[in-house]
């Protein structure tokens, strides 16, 4: 797993520029009565995202610094076309639900109160066996999060080998473990880091084949 790189500020910080990182701001809330919308950010972000002015840092509700720009307050609460960024807990507040794509220096990964275990486990049920069709399993994030590895289990040894494709739906990234015939498991380092942002979907694909598996497990690591 990477060292965060928050951790090496004695040295200076080593920011990364964070590129249309999309997050959904669909999450609501009630503050004094009134209700808006949260959505989280992956890490820790440079102040020159507040505002409005900056050429390169910022917020827009669509990639490529198109759609409508948000004005990025630190404090209060935001009103039509503009988003409240809390940088200490990477949340994002709008006053309606939008997703959007923000362009920032990063500073670290952020952990989150949701991520604690740093483990997500999806279960399979059933038996995995599907001779014309693959199994799909679908869900959304309501908060970003990033995938380094997983592993996949069946109860009993897989007559053939089942194939599960993991997949981040709105942008076809994906990757793939295979139980091999005989064996009850398979277990994989993502080649490169997995990332589903908020109000994205996370999909999980078992391809059809003919021998199957009972009541499998999918454990997702985050990092």
């Amino acid at each position: 797993m990477t060292t965060p790189r928050i951790f090496n500020r004695l040295l200076g910080p080593r920011s990364e520029m964070q590129t249309d990182e999309a997050v959904g701001c669909t999450s609501s809330l009630t503050v004094d009565g009134d209700t808006y919308y949260a959505g989280y950010c992956a890490e820790l972000a440079d102040s020159a995202v507040y505002g409005s002015d900056s050429a390169t840092y910022g917020a827009w509700t669509a990639a490529s610094k198109a759609g409508t720009r948000y004005t990025v307050l630190s404090a209060g609460t935001p009103g039509a076309n503009e988003v409240l960024w809390d940088r200490a807990s990477g949340m994002l507040m709008t006053s309606a639900s939008v997703t959007l794509y923000v362009r920032y220096l990063g500073y670290g990964r952020l952990w989150k109160w949701y991520e604690q275990g740093g483990t997500h486990v999806l279960l399979l049920p059933g038996l995995l066996d599907r001779d014309t069709a693959e199994t799909v399993i679908r869900e959304v994030h309501l908060y970003g999060t990033r995938y380094i590895g997983a592993a996949v289990s069946v109860v009993d040894n897989a007559a053939a080998d089942i194939v599960v494709t993991v997949e981040n739906e709105e942008t076809a990234d994906d990757e793939v473990l295979t139980i091999s015939s005989g064996s009850k498991n398979d277990t994989s380092e993502f080649s490169s880091t997995l990332t589903v942002s908020a109000s994205q979907h996370l999909l999980v694909k078992i391809a059809a084949n003919a021998g199957g598996g009972m009541n499998g497990v999918l454990t997702l690591w985050r990092g």
